[in-house]
């Protein structure tokens, strides 16, 4: 049989289906497939199309301050709660553009319900800035999150043991010295300078250097003056990336011929504080400087020092108290730029001689100044030329590189002279760079016996650098290997009229000593001002580029040093403000290097977000309040000092909190506006946010949005048309201060319109009859408070006892704590010894609805019982942490007791009143239906009390108006004098149940007793009270048988 063979062969065909919503909805489709024979081939496609939806853990993120030089790290966890896949990115949005702030990812996809964290790092890079940063994270049909990112940067902290160096009368031919401890307070390595010449009159061992973090290194301050006279400098220490710190030193130097008045600080102090407040310096050759201010002496100074000097043997810091006390007059940044004598007594032409090249074998062309005496009295100056150590001589030799002519010189009251300075150079191929002292005294100082104590004045120190090299025939034949610390520095953002600070560092690698000096580029339209006027106390040496100044701006670079160079910004116009600056070595264009400057200057702005400056709220009953709350944030990089004045229409009706603060830039915060009427009317008027100006509150800004209580406010002087604000105007808090002008003030007009409507509120049912109830026992009630307003209302439950008629005076009260913790285990933790309470005696009744309220009434005593249940309105907030809420008492004669009664929370509540103290005024009037009940009371300081109630038999229960609890034992209850909105009477009548012995068992009952004897016998007895069975174990008596 022959069978034939079939082949079939089976192919699949593979179809892709792309599915790509366009909302989120249900899909549902049939796709037919076609065959050649024509039969078709159906599938079904279903799809779900949901929108991602991110989640972050926190919109904020602080990292507090940070040194600069080290890093603040964060992590905020964010997540996909949708069931499908967001592809997620985030942007930078807005606020601070300084890129001190790093967050990955950048973008990335999450997975459903995958979590993920995003890494924060901020990295500041200039000293005294607040960066704020926003970022958008978003995803592709999904939500938006803003993530805010802020931080400060602040530098490290240097201690010093002390501020002050006196070193007291030194005869001339001396050279006294004193430690001064460095403590670096921070965790990165700290870099100083002392801005002083080392062969100065006062000089440093070791002027410049770095502390490692946490760590304590010293100095050595040494007096090296010799003319007779008193001798007062301020030496400033500069401090990469931190505020400078400056001490004060002095001395009298005293020899056979000549004794001036000894110096002390309270003298220097004096004079400042006259300067400071205004006063004319020297008039008629008199010196009047007596303050009152109470200074230190002489010799505590000295005991001071001296035993900061005692643990160098440790170790360790010395205990200061100087260190917290800052110096008279300028100090920091001020002292350096622009000197300590505001006053300008005695001031130079120019600080700075330039000598330039010259040849050892020519003189050079001497430079002058000249020196101005601007008080009404005799002047004796002289420059002070230390001698100049020879770096290529024998050690010890020493050389007059700079000589003065002539070398003092006396000046008439108001008059000036001319010094001149020569340059005597001994060696070729070197920089010389020294520093001088011009020091100015009253005539009247040379003798002691020619002033009094309290005519002393300090004398006037003006530093003079001195600079010239040797290199005109001759090129160097090294090259300079110098590093500055950055190649580009942003100041921080200031408005006009203020100055900002940052530091710059030049460390000199090579073994070769290389001048330096800055100078902008020729293209640059900037004014270039090389030299100043020279006041006491100023640094000499500031060059000026425009609106920044770079002081010192040359000098020399001694081999293996590092040298700090101080940088101020001092806007002139309102923008950003560059210049590229130059600094050029050993006087070569070749060997130059840039550093750009960058500072920005801009006014304070603010926003909110209230659409059309018009703030609406709902109907609110009379003694209720709404709130709303808005946000106000600075548009700008710099703070921004605020606050809120409400018109007349809006007093005690409209409340802010906060009310007053600081933002920082970019920075935001929340504004609680809570809306509180008293009458029932239509209320349309306005408020206004003030900007303030930087003059209105001293001090550095705080943190962004707190509120500020030594913010200066504006009063009933600051009259705005705006805001209708006319005599009667006020802050939004009510603070009192003096008046300032505040017409110039930029402001926000916000128009407050809202309807005060009258509250209703009923309580059903009318009658609380609770009927006959067991003695310890609780009985409840249930009430069901109704709001028949368009408004929210607010309550408050008061509980008032009324005098009752059947009571059992002569019966002990029973402890039924057994059979109270059998029926329900809170009452007795939760209301401890009261015998009525309510469940919510304060709360909130939101417009047309109801809500539901339990009393409940556990009777101590056998006798009837009358409450009435009154339902009052309140405006105080149900808890504590609502804050803008005013009490109801406010106004009334009894506020006051009111206002300083109790914790937050209480309604109409006072402190209780001990057995000495008086109870409140109009507690004992009998035609009052608001009763106090106390046992502290006594019958003789209460009567009517005590007569209504002779056995305290409701105890505590009186009055029941605390927020979530019923007035303890300690306290009463003041009535308010509103009347109750609703009413309920509630009745009971208190009796014992029946009891029922089931047994009785003794204890210890002897089986012979003798005739006539007494024994001691112990009974116990079961009993019954309503069903709960107890036992009674009888104390042991004597009893016959």
């Amino acid at each position: 049989m022959h069978t034939d063979m079939c082949h079939y062969t089976v192919s699949c065909l593979a179809a892709q289906v792309r599915f790509e919503p366009q909302e989120a909805a249900a899909y549902h489709a049939s796709a037919a497939c076609s065959l050649d024979n024509g039969e078709l081939l159906t599938v079904q496609i279903n799809g779900l199309a949901k929108f991602p939806f991110l989640s972050l853990e926190s919109s904020r993120i602080d990292l507090g301050e940070v040194v600069v030089g080290q890093t603040a790290e964060a992590y905020v966890r964010f997540g996909n709660h949708s069931p499908v896949a967001a592809n997620f990115t985030l942007t930078l949005a807005g606020g601070s553009r300084d890129d001190v702030f790093s967050i990955q990812p950048s973008r990335g996809t999450l997975q459903p319900n995958e979590y993920s964290v995003l890494h924060v790092v901020y990295s500041p890079k200039a000293t005294g800035t607040f960066s704020c940063r926003t970022c958008t994270l978003a995803t592709a049909g999904g939500n938006k999150l803003t993530l805010t990112c802020q931080g400060t940067a602040t530098g490290p902290q240097l201690r010093l043991s002390s501020r002050v160096f006196c070193f007291g009368n030194v005869r001339s031919g001396q050279s006294p010295s004193k430690v001064l401890y460095l403590e670096n307070c921070s965790n990165v390595p700290l870099v100083f300078e002392f801005l002083q010449d080392p062969n100065g009159v006062f000089a440093l061992t070791r002027c410049s250097g770095v502390i490692a973090p946490r760590s304590i290194t010293h100095t050595a301050v040494l007096f090296k003056g010799t003319l007779p006279t008193n001798y007062w400098q301020r030496i400033v220490c500069l401090i990469k990336d931190s505020e400078p710190l400056a001490i004060d030193a002095l001395a009298t130097v005293y020899d056979d011929s000549s004794r001036p008045p000894p110096l002390l600080y309270k003298h220097i102090e004096s004079y400042l504080a006259k300067v400071q407040a205004g006063g004319l310096t020297l008039l008629n050759g008199t010196a009047d400087l007596t303050t009152t201010t109470q200074v230190q002496s002489n010799a505590q100074q000295q005991q001071h020092d001296s035993s900061s000097s005692m643990f160098n043997v440790l170790g360790q810091m010395p205990p200061s108290t100087q260190q917290q006390q800052q110096l008279a007059g300028p100090d920091s940044w001020q002292a350096l730029f622009d000197g300590v004598d505001a006053a300008q007594a005695i001031t130079v032409s120019s600080n700075y001689l330039d000598f330039g090249s010259c040849s050892r074998l020519q003189p050079a062309e001497p430079c002058s100044f000249t020196v101005s005496n601007n008080t009404g009295a005799k002047v004796l100056a002289a420059l002070l030329v230390t001698p100049w150590q020879d770096p290529l001589g024998q050690l010890g030799k020493v050389a007059q590189v700079f000589q003065a002519f002539p070398e003092s010189l006396e000046l008439r009251p108001h008059s000036s002279a001319t010094l001149r300075v020569v340059f005597r150079p001994p060696h070729d191929g070197v920089y010389y760079c020294q520093g001088l002292v011009l020091l100015a005294g009253l005539k009247a100082m040379r003798s002691f016996r020619l002033a009094q104590d309290a005519e002393v004045v300090p004398p006037w120190c003006i530093g003079i650098m001195a600079s010239g090299n040797t290199f005109a025939n001759l090129n160097p034949e090294y090259s300079p290997k110098v590093i500055l610390s950055s190649s580009n520095i942003t100041f921080p953002p200031c408005r006009l009229g203020e100055m900002v600070h940052q530091t710059l560092a030049l460390l000199n690698k090579g073994d070769t000593p290389v001048h330096f000096k800055f100078t902008a580029a020729s293209s640059s339209p900037i004014d270039i001002k090389q030299q100043q006027l020279g006041i006491a106390g100023a640094a000499p040496g500031v060059g000026w580029f425009g609106p920044f100044g770079a002081l010192p701006s040359q000098g020399v670079l001694e081999p293996k040093s590092q040298k700090l160079v101080a940088l101020r910004f001092q806007p002139q116009h309102l923008d950003m403000a560059q210049v590229n600056l130059t600094c050029i070595f050993n006087n070569t264009s070749a060997n130059t290097t840039c550093v750009l400057l960058t500072g920005t200057a801009c006014e304070p702005q603010l926003s909110w977000d209230v659409p059309d400056g018009q703030l609406f709220f709902r109907p609110t009953c009379i003694g209720a309040s709404s709130q709303h709350c808005i946000t106000i944030g600075n548009i700008s990089q710099v703070p921004a000092r605020w606050c809120w004045v409400v018109s007349k229409k809006l007093q005690d009706v409209v409340i802010f909190e906060p009310s007053a603060g600081v933002l920082r830039g970019f920075e935001s915060t929340q504004v609680r506006v809570s809306f509180a009427p008293i009458k029932q009317q239509v209320y349309n008027a306005r408020a206004a946010l003030l900007l303030l100006p930087p003059n209105a509150a001293a001090g550095a800004a705080g943190s962004g949005g707190a509120a500020d209580d030594n913010c200066q406010q504006p009063t009933s002087a600051d009259a705005n048309q705006d805001v209708e604000m006319e005599d009667s105007q006020r802050p939004a808090d009510n603070r009192q201060n003096s008046p300032t002008d505040f017409a110039d003030a930029e402001k926000l007009i916000l128009t407050i319109i809202g309807e005060a409507t009258q509250g209703a509120l009923s309580i059903e049912p009318a009658d609380g009859n609770f009927g006959a109830i067991n003695v310890g026992y609780p009985a409840r009630r249930n009430f069901q408070l109704t709001n028949k307003s368009n408004g929210v209302l607010r309550y408050s439950i008061e509980l008032v006892n009324h005098a009752p008629e059947l009571i059992d005076t002569e019966g002990a009260e029973c402890d039924f704590g057994t059979a109270v913790a059998a029926a329900d285990s809170n009452c007795e933790t939760q209301h401890g010894s009261r015998d009525a309470w309510i469940d919510e005696p304060e709360g909130v009744v939101n417009a047309r609805t109801s809500k539901s309220l339990t009393l409940t009434l556990l009777p101590r005593r056998r006798g009837e019982y009358k409450l009435t249940l009154n339902v009052l309105a309140t405006t105080l907030p149900q808890q504590s942490s609502h804050p803008g809420m005013r009490s109801i008492l406010a106004g009334s004669s009894s506020s006051p007791a009111a206002a300083a009664a109790g914790p937050a929370g209480l309604v109409a509540t006072v402190p209780s009143y001990p057995h000495t103290s008086t109870a409140p005024a109009g507690s004992s009037s009998g035609s009052s239906n608001h009763k106090y009940f106390s046992r502290t009371h006594s019958t003789a300081e209460s009567p009517n009390i005590m007569a209504k109630d002779p056995e305290g038999w409701l105890g505590d229960a009186a009055i029941f108006t605390a927020a979530g609890a019923a007035v303890g034992s300690t306290k009463a209850a003041m009535p308010l004098d509103k009347p109750p909105l609703a009413a309920v009477s509630v009745t009971a009548i208190a009796c014992f149940p029946a009891l029922l012995v089931k047994d009785v068992v003794s204890v210890g009952l002897p089986k012979q007793v003798r005739a006539v004897q007494s024994v001691s016998v112990g009974l116990t007895m079961r009993f019954a009270v309503g069903g709960y069975q107890m036992n009674y174990l009888t104390p042991r008596q004597v009893h016959r048988f």
